[in-house]
């Protein structure tokens, strides 16, 4: 069994890393109360934004990957000081490893296509990510790397946009015909994996990828 490791104490563990004795006195000086889970999980999705990876989050903090996941989506309201403390240790910069040579498009691509389904036209959500129609379907034509920049601004309009309907019926139609996956069909867990196929979707036509 572990070791209690709070400084000058020895004792085996009893929880959050402390013996029965520490995590009693630390309860009573209110130091294990909750918190609002916002700032953690503002700070968690800035990190996707910027190219992170679920496991990658829970590598850099030490929180366990579906408490990561569940903090993100709001299932976890609310969390302990400690693990607002990890998570905001970690800061908003682009993901360790190799990185400029860009990223999987993949979130990219499905990102855009759930906005047209909701009526978002490319060249607004090219408008709105700082670039044009033409470089943005030009990007995500590509089958390997994108910029980590494209890819976090592309983010940040998705995540404005999601859950309001566009300005265009014809984009939604079109995205609709084609078998394009709607925001609801991922999360933030699977949006980014290629791998990951639409939640309760039975047949798109080309997987919701083309």
């Amino acid at each position: 069994m572990a070791d209690c490791t709070r400084p000058g104490c020895d004792k085996p563990v009893h929880a959050h890393g402390a013996c029965r004795t520490c995590y009693s006195r630390e309860r009573r000086q209110g130091m294990h109360r909750l918190r609002d889970g916002y700032l953690a999980r503002t700070r968690l999705m800035a990190l996707r934004r910027a190219g992170w990876t679920t496991q990658q989050i829970s590598n850099a903090t030490g929180i366990e990957r579906a408490n990561v996941q569940k903090i993100q989506s709001g299932r976890t309201r609310f969390v302990q000081q400690e693990t607002e403390r990890l998570v905001l240790a970690v800061d908003i910069a682009p993901p360790p490893g190799p990185t400029r040579h860009g990223i999987d498009p993949t979130g990219s691509r499905r990102r855009v296509q759930a906005l047209a389904w909701m009526g978002w036209p490319a060249a607004e959500v090219a408008a709105r990510a700082g670039t044009t129609k033409g470089t943005l379907q030009s990007e995500l034509a590509r089958k390997r790397r994108i910029s980590v920049s494209l890819a976090w601004r592309v983010a940040a309009v998705y995540d404005d946009l999601w859950d309001k309907p566009g300005p265009s019926a014809a984009a939604s139609a079109a995205a609709r015909a084609g078998g394009f996956a709607p925001p609801a069909a991922w999360d933030d867990d699977t949006i980014d994996n290629p791998a990951a196929r639409p939640r309760g979707l039975v047949s798109v036509a080309g997987g919701g990828e083309s």
